[in-house]
């Protein structure tokens, strides 16, 4: 900033002082030249603190300009402060529906979506209109709908047994190999996939015996108790699994 050092703040008083008093300036011995000298010398002296005085004043009005400017911003700064202490909530878009909570007993699939046949029909039909789950007709209509897990599972283990009370009694080496391709793709292929992980997993626990049909049907009996454990059912009598799917009964109630 533009300042006056002492010595010219002495040469601005002895220039006031001649111009408010010429004739005590002129007793003190100067004659016209040297008093025309310090004329001019005064003019520029004068015309210096003009030009300070002029750059206080704005500096003055520089600092009250950026004060207010600053105070402003600090506001402006609160005001987003406080702002941002209190977010609103923002509201759901239009249309749009929060997540449905499946009901119990409904089982996801792979994809992260319900699987139908993982899920019984009854759990299934939870998802529909209370309308639909009480009409009798729609409970009827059970039959022509994807088969659910306990469908799926009664129509794969007739199935199984099936293939066990027709398999050779004395199997070559391919009968063997097809029939455990078939069990392992079997349980890869199957519908329910956690049903299907379940049952790879249990020959790798008990690995199936294909040397004669009663290796294979008693093994695949044990298969199955062990699921209707898991579910709460009563076990079958494994010694009876070839009057159940191969030869009926005995009291001829098949024939």
């Amino acid at each position: 900033m533009f300042t006056l050092d002492g010595d010219s703040s002495k040469l601005a008083l002895s220039y006031r002082v001649q111009k408010d008093y010429p004739d005590k300036a002129a007793e003190a011995g100067g004659n016209a030249s040297s008093c025309r000298k310090r004329n001019l010398f005064g003019a520029v002296v004068d015309f210096h603190i003009a030009h300070y005085e002029m750059l206080v004043t704005s500096a003055h009005l520089s600092t009250c300009f950026f004060s207010h400017i600053s105070q402003r911003g600090h506001k402006m700064a609160d005001d987003t402060s406080d702002n941002s202490e209190k977010p609103t909530s923002a509201a759901p878009a239009a249309g749009t529906e929060p997540p449905k909570k499946l009901p119990k007993g409904v089982v996801l699939g792979k994809d992260g979506k319900p699987c139908r046949s993982c899920t019984s029909f009854a759990s299934w039909a939870s998802q529909t209109k209370a309308s639909l789950k009480n009409d009798p007709a729609s409970r009827n209509m059970a039959e022509e709908c994807p088969p659910d897990i306990e469908t799926l599972g009664r129509g794969s283990w007739n199935l199984l047994h099936s293939i066990a009370a027709q398999y050779p009694e004395n199997p070559t080496r391919t009968d063997q190999n097809n029939v455990r391709d078939f069990m392992r793709l079997f349980a890869t292929l199957y519908p329910c996939w956690v049903c299907g992980e379940g049952f790879a997993k249990y020959q790798s626990r008990k690995p199936m015996p294909t040397q004669s049909r009663n290796a294979f049907g008693t093994w695949l009996c044990d298969a199955h108790n062990e699921v209707n454990r898991r579910l709460g059912k009563p076990e079958f009598d494994c010694s009876k699994w070839e009057e159940r799917w191969r030869t009926g009964w005995k009291d001829g109630r098949c024939d």
